[in-house]
């Protein structure tokens, strides 16, 4: 049997490709290691977002706080929430992706226990379903991020531009 990839084909998103195997027996070696590199991209692509979420924290609290009047400054509280939810979301995320490459190594390391396959596979697949979603919901902050970043330096140009400084 053919084994397929499914989702998105473009490297950017190589975290929404996932292996397809209806047979378990001569490449099922195959399928786990298909398993453990998406399981690593993941903790990667993970460890990634952690980066740059530590990032905009350090932005908002060490250069934009100078610059946040009244109009900015429930943006940037709204901001801030969300940073410390989506942080939230990636800690959960990597706890239950590391759980899950524990348990893929057990069954790798002792192929003859029993081990409900379908159960493991049905799991992965959640994972990477909520994957998607953690990289989406990010995209999506970090485009709002950049938006408030350009109206925050916006204004103080046009504020230090009349101060005649």
């Amino acid at each position: 049997m053919e084994k397929k990839i499914l989702g998105s084909q473009t490297p950017a998103d190589s975290s929404a490709r996932r292996p397809v195997s209806d047979k378990i027996g001569d490449d099922a070696l195959q399928t786990w290691q298909s398993y453990h590199v998406i399981t690593e991209q993941w903790k990667s692509d993970l460890q990634f977002e952690k980066d740059e979420i530590d990032f905009f924290r350090k932005l908002i609290s060490e250069h934009f706080a100078r610059f946040m009047d009244t109009a900015h400054a429930e943006k940037s509280r709204t901001l801030t929430a969300d940073l410390a939810k989506l942080e939230k979301q990636r800690v959960d995320l990597q706890g239950r992706i590391v759980e899950h490459g524990g348990q893929m190594l057990k069954i790798v390391q002792n192929p003859f226990q029993y081990v409900d396959e379908l159960l493991y596979k049905h799991n992965h697949e959640e994972l990477e379903n909520e994957m998607m979603t953690f990289l989406k919901s990010h995209r999506l902050l970090k485009r709002t991020f950049m938006q408030i970043a350009e109206e925050i330096l916006r204004t103080e140009k046009i504020m230090h531009m009349l101060s005649g400084k």
